[in-house]
């Protein structure tokens, strides 16, 4: 794995690049902050320059975004400003646990969407979601969305077809199995886990094409195709010790 630095160096370039809205599934994920009253604040680990940050702010959330580009978190912040929504918006730069732990304010909710795969290993996505968990009050919940690691595509597309750089950064997608999450609530008694997994039929046309999500819907129900789905959206609601 790349080291922090190179890391963070690579979601500067990023960040200079700007925000990449072909890969957005926000339709796919909305429906899992329903839940969360409108107001909340929630913590949003790799937030980027911005691209569902954008979306939890107009939805009425105040979002304390984390990321470990401080570039893309200046962007972040012009874009919101541009956008009228910066009252709602604070910055907490470097480390997620660290950044975490020097949030003074409560916290109902939490997010990783597409970052969790670039921790550097099992053990540091589990002690973000064990902070998160312990931070978070009774009713709080974790939304996450993630690339599903036992999708073979996702081998090829960063390892045969993509930059030495780009499968050096992406390359934990294995580790996002189910059973990482059901390990982690089986090991404490606060917290339920439920799972969807999505985009059998690419999310580029799911998104544009009416009647495809219900039909993605269904085809990433049969436990035969699971495995083949490009992401996997799991959901934590933290419940009373």
């Amino acid at each position: 794995m790349p080291t922090v630095l190179e890391t963070q160096q690579h979601f500067d370039k990023s960040a200079a690049v700007g925000v990449d809205s072909s890969v957005d599934k926000w339709p796919a994920i909305a429906p899992h902050f329903e839940a969360i009253p409108r107001g909340a604040r929630i913590i949003e680990c790799g937030a980027g320059t911005g691209l569902y940050t954008l979306p939890l702010l107009k939805a009425g959330y105040r979002v304390v975004a984390n990321d470990i580009s401080l570039l893309a978190l200046k962007r972040l912040k012009v874009t919101m400003e541009a956008a009228g929504l910066a009252d709602g918006l604070s910055l907490a730069p470097g480390d997620y646990v660290s950044a975490l732990a020097d949030v003074a304010d409560p916290i109902q909710a939490a997010t990783f969407i597409k970052v969790l795969h670039h921790f550097p290993d099992r053990d540091h996505i589990r002690a973000a979601l064990h902070a998160t968990l312990d931070r978070l009050p009774a009713g709080g919940r974790i939304v996450m969305f993630e690339p599903n690691g036992l999708a073979p595509h996702w081998f090829v597309r960063y390892r045969l077809l993509d930059t030495r750089e780009k499968w050096l950064n992406e390359r934990n997608i294995r580790l996002i199995r189910q059973s990482l999450f059901e390990d982690l609530c089986d090991s404490r008694n606060d917290c339920r886990l439920s799972l969807q997994y999505r985009f059998l039929i690419p999310g580029t046309f799911v998104s544009r094409i009416p009647g495809l999500s219900a039909a993605d819907r269904l085809l990433t129900s049969l436990p035969g195709l699971r495995r083949f789905s490009a992401n996997l959206i799991c959901i934590i609601d933290k419940a009373s010790a």
